[in-house]
C-alpha cells in the first residue's frame, strides 16, 4: 500500500511539473510575441517617418525645380521682349487664388519678396524691369516692424474698392502712396487681396509696385 501511495505522489508531481512547464512554455512564447510586435511596430514607425521624410524632400525638390524652370522661362520670355501684362481679374482670380491655396501654375513670373520692409527704389533697383511695373506677392503688411528693415518712409492708404470679375466680386484692390520726409514720392503700391478668401487661404497678397512718374497706370476701374 505505501508503494502504491508513492507512484500516486510521484504521478502527482509529474503532473505539477507537466503543467508547470506548459505554462511556462505559453508564458514564454507570449513574451517573445510581445517582443516581436513590438519589434514589428518599431520598424513600422521608422519606415513610415522614413516615407514621410522622403515625401516631403521630393515635394520639396519638385517645387525648387518647377521654381527654377518658371524663372528660366520667364528670363527668356523677357529676353524675347515679353511683357507681364495681366488683367485685374485674372491677377485676382487665378494667380493670387492659386497662389493662396497652394495649386500649381504653369507659369507664374511673379516672384516673392518681403515688399513693405524694402524701399521702393531698393526693390526697383534688385528688379530691374524697363516697364517699370512690378508684380510681387507678399505676406507682409504695410508699416508692420520687420527683422531687417529698409524703408525710412511709410506707406498711405489713399484709397479701396471692390474688384469683379466676370460678374462676381473675387477682391479688393487697395491704392497705396509712398511718404518720406513729409512729402509723397513717385512709388506706388496697388494691392490685390482675395475677397471672400478662401478657408484654406495662406494669406498672400499681390502687390503691383510702379513709378507714377514714368507710367500712366490708373486705379479707378
Amino acid at each position: 500500500m505505501v508503494k502504491i501511495a508513492k507512484n500516486k505522489s510521484s504521478i502527482s508531481r509529474e503532473k505539477k511539473n507537466g503543467k508547470s512547464t506548459a505554462v511556462t512554455d505559453k508564458k514564454g512564447k507570449e513574451k517573445k510575441k510581445q517582443e516581436y510586435e513590438v519589434l514589428y511596430n518599431r520598424l513600422k514607425e521608422e519606415h513610415e517617418k522614413n516615407h514621410r521624410e522622403w515625401v516631403l524632400k521630393e515635394m520639396v525638390y519638385q517645387e525648387r525645380l518647377k521654381k527654377i524652370q518658371n524663372e528660366k522661362l520667364t528670363k527668356r520670355f523677357v529676353e524675347l521682349g515679353y511683357v507681364f501684362s495681366p488683367t485685374e481679374g485674372k491677377l485676382v482670380d487665378y494667380y493670387l487664388r492659386n497662389k493662396n491655396l497652394c495649386n500649381p501654375m504653369d507659369l507664374c513670373p511673379i516672384e516673392e519678396v518681403d515688399v513693405y520692409a524694402n524701399h521702393p527704389q531698393t526693390l526697383a533697383e534688385k528688379h530691374p524691369n524697363e516697364a517699370q511695373v512690378w508684380y510681387f506677392f507678399t505676406r507682409s503688411r504695410p508699416n508692420e516692424v520687420q527683422e531687417v528693415h529698409d524703408v525710412r518712409g511709410q506707406w498711405v492708404t489713399c484709397d479701396k474698392i471692390d474688384l469683379f470679375y466676370q460678374g462676381e466680386k473675387v477682391g479688393v484692390k487697395l491704392l497705396l502712396e509712398y511718404c518720406e520726409g513729409g512729402h509723397k514720392s513717385e512709388y506706388k503700391i496697388i494691392e490685390y487681396q482675395l475677397d471672400p478668401a478662401p478657408e484654406s487661404s495662406e494669406n498672400w497678397f499681390i502687390c503691383k509696385l510702379y513709378n507714377g512718374g514714368c507710367v500712366d497706370v490708373h486705379f479707378q476701374p
